[in-house]
Formats: C-alpha cells, sequence, structure tokens
C-alpha cells in the first residue's frame, strides 16, 4: 500500500502487479530451472499450479479460518458493529467479514484466461508434442500467448476496480468485447502457428521414412547379392548368355537350311540364298547371296576345296551324303 500510494496507484493495481510479481518470480526461476533441466515439463507446470495452491489454501484459508473462529467465539463488539453495520443488522452474533466487491469478478476473468492457457498446453502436446519448446515459431507464438493473457487479465482487473462506480453499460460491454476479441485472436494465432508447425514436422518425418525405406530397400539388394551388390550385373550376363545361346540357334538353322537347299537342288551347292555362314566367336557373318556360286561344278576343284575350309564347323552333319560331290 505504501508503495501504491507513493506511485498513486490503487492498492488493487499495486496489489494484481508489483506485489504479484515479487512474490511469483521465486517461482519463476525455479520453473525456469525444472524447465532446463527435467526431462519432461511436469516439473514446471507443476511447480506452477503448487504455488498457487498455497498461496489460495494456506496463505488465504488459513488466516480466514483463524479469524472466522475468533469471532465465533469472541462474539459481537460495538465497534465491530460500527464497522460493519449491514452485516450486524443480518446476523444475531457476530462473524469474520470480507467484503468481496470486484473479487467474484477478477476470479471469473482469472479463470477464463487459465482456460485459454490451458487449451494452448493441450494442443501444444497434440500438435508439437509437447508443453515446452518445440519449433522456434510456435514456441514464441505461445511465450506472448500467455504474457498476454496475463496483461490482459492485470488491465481488465483494474479497469473494473477504478471504473465499476463510474463507467456507463456502454463502456463496460466495449471493455468486455473488445478483451474477448483480444483474448481469442491470442488463442488462435499461436495455434495456427503450432499446427502449421506440426504439418512441417509430418513432412520432414515422411521424407525422412522415405529416405529410411530407401535405405532398406538397399541393404535388402545387397543382402540379396550376398554384399557384392552386383545383382544387375549378373542378370546381365545372363542376358548375354541368352543372346549368344539364341545365336548359335540361328546358326544351326542357317545350316539345316542350307542342306534342304542343296537336297532340293540335287547336288552339293553352295547355300543358295542364304549365302555364306561364317563362325567369328558366336557371331554370325553372311556374304551376300547374289555372289555365291551356283554348285560345286561352277567352282572347280580348288574353288570347291576353299568352299569346305570355309564351312563353320559340324556343318558336313547337316548335309546329305547322297547329294555331296567332290
Amino acid at each position: 500500500e505504501l508503495f501504491g500510494c507513493a506511485l498513486d496507484i490503487p492498492a488493487i493495481v499495486t496489489a494484481v502487479t508489483f506485489v504479484a510479481l515479487g512474490t511469483s518470480m521465486p517461482d519463476l526461476f525455479a520453473s525456469l530451472s525444472a524447465a532446463k533441466d527435467d526431462p519432461t515439463a511436469d516439473a514446471s507446470v507443476v511447480n506452477v499450479t503448487g504455488s498457487n495452491s498455497v498461496n489460495v489454501f494456506l496463505g488465504l484459508g488459513v488466516p480466514w479460518t483463524i479469524a472466522a473462529v475468533h469471532w465465533m467465539v469472541a462474539g459481537r463488539t460495538t465497534e465491530w458493529e460500527n464497522m460493519y453495520p449491514e452485516v450486524a443488522s443480518r446476523v444475531s452474533g457476530s462473524a469474520f467479514v470480507v467484503e468481496a466487491e470486484n473479487l467474484g469478478f477478477s476470479v471469473g476473468a482469472f479463470c477464463y484466461v487459465c482456460v485459454l492457457a490451458l487449451l494452448l498446453l493441450y494442443f501444444r502436446r497434440k500438435w508439437v508434442g509437447a508443453e515446452l519448446g518445440g519449433p522456434y515459431a510456435a514456441k514464441l507464438s505461445t511465450s506472448i500467448a500467455l504474457v498476454s493473457f496475463w496483461l490482459l487479465w492485470v488491465s481488465i482487473a483494474s479497469w473494473r476496480v477504478l471504473r465499476i462506480d463510474e463507467a456507463s453499460s456502454t463502456e463496460s460491454v466495449t471493455i468486455l468485447v473488445a478483451a474477448f476479441v483480444v483474448s481469442i485472436g491470442g488463442t488462435v494465432t499461436p495455434l495456427i502457428v503450432m499446427k502449421r508447425a506440426s504439418s512441417s514436422m509430418d513432412t520432414k518425418e515422411g521424407s525422412s521414412e522415405d529416405g529410411a525405406t530407401t535405405v532398406n530397400q538397399a541393404e535388402a539388394t545387397q543382402a540379396d547379392t550376398g554384399g557384392t551388390g552386383h545383382m544387375m550385373t549378373e542378370v546381365d550376363v545372363d542376358q548375354i548368355g541368352v543372346k549368344d545361346k539364341t545365336e548359335q540357334d540361328g546358326a544351326k538353322d542357317s545350316l539345316e537350311q542350307a542342306a534342304e537347299c542343296n537336297d532340293s537342288a540335287g547336288k552339293a551347292s553352295a547355300p543358295c540364298s542364304v549365302g555364306t555362314i561364317e563362325d567369328n566367336g558366336g557371331k554370325l557373318a553372311s556374304t551376300n547371296a547374289e555372289e555365291a556360286p551356283a554348285s560345286w561344278d561352277d567352282l572347280g576343284a580348288e574353288g570347291v576345296a576353299e568352299e569346305k575350309e570355309r564351312e563353320p564347323p559340324g556343318a558336313t552333319a547337316f548335309r546329305n551324303p547322297s547329294a555331296m560331290r567332290s
């Protein structure tokens, strides 16, 4: 009261600002230390709720209980009747009297902002995964919102005390509506920021999972190939082997066709229209069919010998011995 009187500040404003800050600073630093050192936010939150419980149940409850017992035992006095004439006219004995005045309004406003703060903490746990910390935008918006709730409550409680007897109904409605809009805006803004942060975190987790899936697939491929990582190379080798076998089969088919052509001509002719076939390491090479001689008779002895030397190995097996001429 002396500090408020020196600064010309009403006692109620002094109580909810300077006195409240002075008594809550130890709790603030205790919660700060708990938030840094404790792996969870339980110690920080419980410290605040525990401190408020002590202030309400012990700081107010015990003195008021003692005072109520005293006045019930002591009874009514002239001084008490002069101090509380309205109460003296309603009760037969004496009682401990505390004038509420704006206490109900202040407690109601306090409960309202507390519900908003708990709502923010709930959605922080649901979307961000923690009551404290998290992405920079989420924790900054939450901090600003909580501080704004305290400033809003101090402002509305102080206005109620200072203007209760002079404020018109229009002023009261305007102040209450403005306070409601500010409180809703202070709640919705951090919720939007937290939702976006949650979506961004989900996207990053999805990308990490995709990367992990790719790594797992690569590991599975390594396992399938015996750790060599050459499974595709082995498949290519098999395909090349199949290609070589196909070419060899094609060479045999051409030789058979040449033998049939010789049989149909009734003489051991060169490979007719299919040209001359050579075996060069599994590869096929044919000459122009028009340049091939019609029969062995057209070649002469030296030409026949050259043609026999040029025939692929095993070509004799496909010839008809009865049709051969030397």
